[in-house]
């Protein structure tokens, strides 16, 4: 058994903490001495076992707590990692995605340049041959 502290309304004295010391779990009698005024008083064995509840109840109810935390802090964490692994997954499919549109973009991009470069080309061929025409003809 273990000594821990209790509150306890059996004592009549001014401590309201009290030690369990059984002697002998035999005895219709248990010893109880305050551990802070040392005054020893003896309690019947429903007494005492009403004592030893609860503190047994105490003691349940603190782990409970402790777990009930420990299952919420874990449940949390599970949760953010969750949340983290479908945050990247997403990017991932985004730049599934967006790969084709930029590689279409920079096709398009070439191709406009492409385009500018063969009007260039035409409309400078052209110049030439009616600058030519021109000074042949001496219109120019």
């Amino acid at each position: 058994m273990d000594n821990a502290p209790l509150d306890a309304t059996l004592h009549s004295g001014s401590c309201n903490k009290l030690e369990l010391k059984p002697e002998n779990m035999r005895d219709l009698m248990q010893e109880i001495i305050c551990p802070h005024c040392t005054k020893a008083f003896k309690v019947d064995e429903a007494e005492y076992s009403e004592i030893v509840k609860q503190v047994r109840d105490s003691e349940f109810d603190k782990q409970l707590h402790d777990r009930l935390t420990l299952a919420e802090r874990e449940k949390t964490s599970a949760i953010e990692l969750v949340t983290a692994q479908f945050a990247t997954e997403l990017q991932q499919a985004a730049a599934l995605k967006d790969a084709p549109i930029q590689e279409l973009k920079g096709q398009i991009k070439t191709a406009e340049v492409s385009r500018l470069l063969a009007v260039t080309q035409a409309l400078s061929a052209v110049e030439k041959e009616r600058d030519a025409l021109a000074l042949s003809s001496g219109t120019y």
